[in-house]
């Protein structure tokens, strides 16, 4: 299932599009129309890798594109599964963008 994720942290378009508009945040719903017309996201959702109920921000940073079943299996949760199923990689970027932006709203 692992080949069906792509991270959105450093996603070229996403990266461009916040530039220009001079945007700090992205809802999951604008990340799906600025992607479509570049990437097939048929039976994709955009999941949040740190669900906001714990912290996860509105950022591709913290966007993984998965198969819908399999976010709806994770709903909103952080378990072990989850972080394997994304990858060491993943997460941790995920987590150091968290660290950092927690940082500097102190």
């Amino acid at each position: 299932m692992r080949s069906c994720i792509l991270y959105l942290g450093h996603h070229p378009v996403l990266a461009q599009y916040m530039r220009q508009r001079g945007v700090t945040r992205m809802r999951p719903q604008e990340v799906r129309r600025v992607l479509a017309p570049h990437v097939p996201l048929a039976g994709l959702e955009v999941d949040h890798i740190i669900p906001k109920s714990i912290g996860g921000l509105h950022h591709p940073r913290n966007y993984a594109l998965v198969p819908a079943a399999l976010n709806r299996a994770w709903a909103n949760n952080w378990t072990d599964e989850k972080r394997a199923t994304l990858g060491h990689t993943i997460v941790q970027d995920a987590c150091a963008f968290a660290r950092q932006h927690a940082q500097e709203d102190t």
